[in-house]
Order: C-alpha cells, then structure tokens, then sequence
C-alpha cells in the first residue's frame, strides 16, 4: 500500500499554509496539546475518499451511493474507519501512539455528506443547492487520537497516511493555553503574535 510520509519535528510551531488554489485538497490538522496527548483531525472529500477506496456491494458510482442502504453505508464507514486504524500508523520516536483512538463520521452524517457531493457534482455553479468549491460541506471529518509513548525516543513525529487520501496539507499547532480570570467590565486576553 503506498502511503504517504509525513514528518513533523514537535519543536516546531507551524507548517507553511496551503496555497489558496489547493483549497479542495485532504486537510490533517495534527496537534499536540499538553506534552503528551496527539490530537489529528482528517478533513477529506467523501466523493473522492470513497472512489479510491472498496468495500463489500460498493455502489457502482456516487449517484447510486445516494441512495445506499443503512448496510451499504456502515461498509463504508468501516472501509474508511480501517483506513485510520490500520492503514495510519501515528509514531513518536519510533513508537505507535498510545491509547489510539478513532472517531469515525456517524452514519446518518456520511448520508447527508454523500448527498452534498451528489449536489455539487450534477447541479450547475451557482444553483441555491450547490456548494461553490471552496465549500467543504460535501467532506467528512474523522478525528484520530492517542498519546506519546514515555518511552520515545526523540520528539519526531511520523504519521503515515493512507494513499486513499490522496494529496494532503498539513498544518501542525501547539497551543498555549490559558485560563483567565473574570474582570468587572471585562477580560482581556494579550498574546504576542510570532
């Protein structure tokens, strides 16, 4: 299976944006917050995800997924799920993710999804029904979690994704977080913007 490497050093504060024409490409925003836990959130194309992958009675094309069964969808579902489970290796210094935990999209979602992408496909630009191709409302989001290994090695992160995903732009952040005390009239928040 060919996949696509990623690494990212946990040091750093960020990785450059995507340019503004590669907006309908796979988004992964991966996060660490605290010094342990990895937060990463897939945003992808439900119409191109699911063309690239196979399950059992796959409709034929994405008008015919429309109107799949509750069965049809939940092979999917579990298609894309393996994708992210078995098919996304997440290591910190040589050493899976602890706890890795996979939030796939709910299956009455990944309906109203599938129907966007039907929309967005088969009707003309500029219809009420259409999103434009900014719009990202015909993607799924599923949400991979887990903790860094005490025992890691170094601080380099590796997430392998699954080729289904197709091109993909990387953001990486480390929060600061604060809590704020109540004022009177009000709370101000200051942060010096690198």
């Amino acid at each position: 299976m060919k996949v696509v490497s990623v690494w990212l050093a946990l040091m750093l504060c960020a990785s450059p944006l995507a340019a503004a024409h590669d907006l309908d490409l796979t988004t992964a925003q991966v996060t660490l917050r605290g010094e342990r836990h990895i937060a990463i959130r897939v945003e992808a194309d439900v119409a191109k995800l699911a063309g690239r992958l196979d399950w059992p009675d796959k409709p034929s094309t994405l008008l015919d997924m429309g109107g799949a069964s509750d069965d049809q969808l939940a092979a999917l579902r579990g298609a894309i799920e393996a994708q992210f489970t078995t098919g996304m290796p997440v290591q910190v210094g040589g050493r899976e993710i602890q706890s890795q935990r996979v939030r796939p999209v709910d299956l009455n979602l990944l309906r109203r999804k599938i129907q966007s992408a039907i929309a967005y496909q088969i009707l003309p630009k500029g219809h009420a029904h259409r999103d434009d191709d900014q719009d990202r409302r015909r993607y799924i989001i599923i949400h991979v979690d887990g903790f860094i290994s005490p025992a890691a090695d170094d601080r380099n992160l590796q997430i392998d994704f699954p080729a289904a995903l197709g091109r993909i732009s990387v953001t990486y952040n480390r929060p600061r977080t604060q809590t704020l005390a109540a004022g009177d009239v009000q709370t101000r928040y200051l942060e010096h913007l690198d």
